[in-house]
């Protein structure tokens, strides 16, 4: 039976170069995170800055089914920034949502559900009690194939429509945006296997503005990726292990100049335990390395 994680700390270490140009600095604390023991989810995460000073905290509450029924973001000294809780259906989905503020009021989300469970609609109606946005979901069977948002007078402000090929693979994703003056397609494209091996997003001219093309394994893993649009031309390759986890991940330019580089570590159950980062911005002529070690404690 595996363990149960009540909280995983995560350090930084700047590591000296490989010319040993810079030594090796100390250790940090970044973010502690910790977990209930019931559910295994997150109660508490805690952000830590360079100085070591606590940042920021977000907290979380559930109910005895393990619901989301509060969450808090607070600055690091404890003022609160955002609060927010949740109401569930006996279905335990989200019906309602609440925005708190500090004089006492609220903006509320109403989530509304068809007969087969499916999200149709979600409305906001702000703290003096009137509709914000409204955004609606349409289906065909369990597919969705539009969405829509609406602002308070009812004007069309966002839309997408979705099609699908015979086995419900996504073939395209046309999304209008109204007060931005967008129209973009993103279309994508398949193996043999089903597996996706391309995206190509489109503006309302056919024009071509971003691609990514992938290379997969037998498994459907991406071991190489390419990144292309109007800025840049960027390769990414992936090394995985036995259990599907990337283990080696190095990015380039259009150039051949490395990017990136993040070599990880797992143990024997299959959580993270160390990744060596190695970052370049060759148009700078920034570089550093670092290390993040991740550091677990287990409920008895």
């Amino acid at each position: 039976m595996a363990k149960k994680i009540k909280c995983i700390t995560v350090y930084r270490q700047h590591l000296s170069d490989d010319n040993a140009a810079q030594p090796a600095g100390q250790e940090r604390l970044v973010t502690k995170t910790t977990y209930d023991e019931r559910f295994g989810k997150v109660t508490r995460e805690e952000q830590f800055g360079n100085d070591g000073q606590l940042e920021q905290i977000s907290e979380f509450s559930y109910d005895d089914q393990g619901f989301m029924v509060y969450e808090c973001l607070k600055e690091g000294d404890g003022m609160v920034m955002e609060e927010k809780s949740f109401e569930a259906d006996d279905r335990q989905r989200r019906v309602r949502e609440f925005l708190h503020y500090a004089d006492g009021s609220r903006d509320v989300i109403t989530y509304t559900y068809n007969d087969a469970g499916l999200l149709v609609r979600k409305e906001c109606v702000d703290a003096d009690e009137e509709v914000e946005e409204v955004q609606e979901y349409f289906y065909e069977g369990k597919m969705l194939v539009r969405e829509t948002k609406k602002d308070g007078d009812g004007e069309l402000t966002e839309e997408k429509r979705y099609a699908y090929d015979g086995n419900g693979l996504l073939l395209e994703v046309e999304s209008i945006d109204m007060e931005e003056g967008t129209h973009q397609r993103r279309v994508y494209s398949y193996n043999d296997w089903g597996h996706r091996e391309a995206s190509m997003l489109y503006d309302e001219s056919d024009n071509l503005l971003e691609r990514i093309l992938m290379d997969v394994d037998d498994k459907g893993r991406p071991v190489k990726v390419v990144e292309e649009n109007r800025q840049k031309k960027n390769t990414i390759h992936m090394k995985y292990n036995d259990t599907d986890k990337v283990v080696f991940q190095e990015e380039f330019d259009h150039q051949g100049q490395l990017l990136n580089r993040i070599e990880r570590t797992y143990d024997g159950e299959g959580l993270l335990i160390s990744s060596r980062v190695s970052v370049n911005v060759p148009v700078h002529g920034i570089s550093s390395n670092y290390g993040i070690r991740q550091e677990y404690e287990f409920y008895d």
